[in-house]
């Protein structure tokens, strides 16, 4: 039964936080809201005492699942979900919100037809195709636009 105090202790510390990312990648607070609950539900079930390592990075995990799915709804299509029951698992370990957010700071200072495209597939979570579809830009454009934004941070990575 600790395991329920943990959650609610992660719940009571980083709720508000964690809503405003989730508000940001969705553009809905009202999303965030379900989203949230349902985070904090997967995480009661599936937390196991002594196991997590992280728990704010198992539980982003959980949050990203939960933004995917919400954003498959609304788009009509699936993404590939992270196994959230494999809470040692190396997703858990490589999950890192500083990364994320030094890639969101690359896009931020694109041109602006650079900026659109990226941030409608890093943030939001948009296939190639479906940023071409709403912008107006080609589809060749937008997935050039997309892999040479993946080298140049692959590349960082490797210095």
């Amino acid at each position: 039964m600790q395991h329920y105090k943990i959650i609610e202790e992660h719940f009571r510390k980083n709720r508000d936080r964690i809503a405003g990312k989730i508000t940001m990648r969705t553009g809905s607070y009202e999303a965030s809201e379900d989203i949230i609950q349902e985070a904090y539900y997967r995480a009661l079930k599936y937390y196991k005492e002594g196991v997590v390592q992280d728990i704010d990075k198992w539980f982003s995990l959980i949050v990203t699942n939960c933004i995917r799915e919400y954003m498959a709804a609304e788009k009509g299509h699936s993404y590939e979900l992270i196994e959230e029951e494999n809470i040692e698992g190396e997703g858990c370990v490589n999950f890192n919100h500083h990364f994320m957010r030094d890639v969101y700071k690359m896009i931020d200072k694109r041109h602006p037809v650079a900026k659109e495209v990226l941030t409608l597939h890093f943030r939001f979570q948009y296939s190639p195709v479906e940023v071409s579809r709403i912008t107006p830009y080609s589809y060749v454009n937008c997935h050039k636009i997309i892999n040479n934004f993946r080298k140049e941070v692959r590349k960082l990575l490797e210095e």
